[in-house]
């Protein structure tokens, strides 16, 4: 009698083996896209093609993701911990994990444009409310740009992120 396998489901480790052994007895893989069999450099490679490779990418962009998804994103440094939490960027709109720290912005990048266009939304209410040339105004508020934003809330103005403007508000409610 012949040796006997059971036959289970492929999990992850065994598929990448499979793929392994395919590519050093072949030296071709399976491109797992469009099913194209291709003459492989290494026995990681997916696709057959940047095509191939970008398709997947989108598919798995636009691909839905649940409420259940999102939340079950857990730390990695944290066996079983708390929940991952997700953000929304200020500046572009983005969703985004935030990690251990709460974040407003998803990168370094959309808090320095952020910042800027909150100053230039600044310098434009100065120089309007001051009567001065926009690079006078400029000038005043690049000495300490602190007291320019508290100079405009003291005028019942409130800095919008979303019109990434300067507005001016009825009235302040008392807390």
């Amino acid at each position: 009698m012949g040796l006997m396998f059971a036959v289970a489901p492929l999990g992850h480790g065994d598929i990448q083996m499979h793929r392994y052994i395919q590519f050093r007895s072949t030296g071709k893989l399976e491109c797992v896209e469009c099913g194209i069999v291709f003459k492989a450099n290494s026995s990681t490679a997916l696709y057959c093609s940047g095509a191939c490779k970008m398709r997947a990418y989108r598919a798995r962009k636009s691909a839905p993701v649940s409420v259940d998804q999102v939340n079950s994103i857990q730390p990695k440094n944290k066996p079983g911990g708390g929940k991952m939490r997700r953000g929304v960027c200020l500046h572009c709109g983005k969703h985004f994990t935030q990690g251990k720290r709460a974040r407003t912005f998803c990168k370094p990048g959309c808090r320095v444009s952020s910042n800027r266009m909150k100053q230039a939304a600044t310098v434009h209410e100065m120089a309007y409310l001051l009567g001065k040339k926009m690079i006078d105004a400029y000038q005043y508020c690049e000495q300490d740009w602190k007291h320019c934003y508290g100079y405009l809330e003291t005028r019942n103005m409130v800095y919008s992120g979303n019109r990434r403007a300067w507005v001016h508000i009825a009235h302040k409610e008392l807390f």
